[in-house]
């Protein structure tokens, strides 16, 4: 009999625990959800910058496979001589 009176628990025990549980659990699945978004963000982000890095990879084929308009070395002239003009005025 007295096995028994050791086996059994109480409201008491039996609602703090389970209240214990319930606490772990929701702080369980706050931080769950906060890495979730924060990992979300960083995909997100990722896929961004993969989609800008593919298309500037497919402007870059497509240019040099002459399927483009584009006149790259025309432009990078451009962008030289603006450099160099404004070096130029920087050292008058």
């Amino acid at each position: 009999m007295n096995q028994i009176n050791n086996l059994l628990v109480t409201t008491t025990e039996l609602i703090s625990t389970f209240s214990e549980i319930n606490i772990r659990i929701k702080n369980l699945y706050h931080r769950s959800n906060t890495d979730f978004l924060e990992l979300n963000d960083y995909l997100k982000d990722y896929h961004k910058k993969t989609r800008i890095i593919s298309e500037n990879a497919f402007r870059v084929i497509d240019t040099i496979a002459g399927n483009s308009e584009m006149d790259l070395i025309g432009d990078l002239e451009k962008i030289y001589k603006k450099l160099k003009m404004k070096n130029s005025s920087n050292w008058i």
